[in-house]
């Protein structure tokens, strides 16, 4: 759903973005609140999630900051930040945690619904705007409608609203919010991402 697109693939369609999503999400759940000793992600990115034949979404390279030193893991999380999945906060920490870890599925989210990377960049490398930045901005100017990938907009039923796009988006932009205080909790994120009922011109 990202840039790196195969020009023979099958177009993803919201329903089975959706469900990519919830099931990524719920792996957080998991890591975070399901097992005797948390687990932090802390490299949480589109490429680490694995989809199955039913298009269902798993947490891949988990659990890796628990075998890294402080230094290495400084390093893991400079390396994530260049791919664009970095909390504002962690330009001051070294150390992921739960809300960065939103933070990044936030990321996920909203390439989800755009079909854009989480930087774009110029014809030298600079970075030009980030995604977050982007959707505010397009938001602000009251073009939501431009913000979804074309891919979902061709398979929807009804409108964005009625598909649970804009809630999506919404839940995506909190998120990303600058400050992690103000983020949702995972379990909060999958109870929303739960009442999103996308609708569907073909069975999945």
């Amino acid at each position: 759903f990202g840039a790196d697109r195969s020009t023979s693939r099958s177009p993803l369609s919201w329903a089975r973005r959706h469900k990519i999503a919830l099931g990524a999400a719920r792996g957080l759940v998991h890591l975070h609140h399901g097992l005797p000793s948390q687990i932090i992600h802390g490299n949480l990115k589109s490429k680490n999630i694995v989809v199955d034949e039913s298009f269902q979404g798993h947490l891949a390279d988990y659990g890796l900051p628990l075998l890294m030193t402080p230094t290495a893991q400084s390093e893991m999380l400079k390396i994530v930040a260049k791919q664009g999945y970095r909390a504002p906060e962690l330009v001051k920490m070294s150390r992921a945690n739960p809300k960065t870890d939103v933070y990044n599925l936030g990321i996920v989210l909203l390439e989800i619904l755009t079909g854009k990377p989480p930087f774009e960049f110029d014809d030298s490398e600079n970075v030009v705007v980030d995604l977050p930045t982007y959707v505010k901005q397009v938001v602000l100017e009251e073009r939501v409608s431009e913000i979804f990938d074309s891919e979902i907009v061709s398979s929807m039923r009804g409108s964005p609203i009625d598909d649970g796009l804009v809630q999506t988006l919404q839940l995506a932009m909190g998120c990303c919010a600058p400050l992690a205080s103000t983020r949702p909790d995972i379990k909060e994120v999958v109870r929303q991402l739960e009442d999103v009922h996308p609708k569907v011109l073909n069975p999945l």
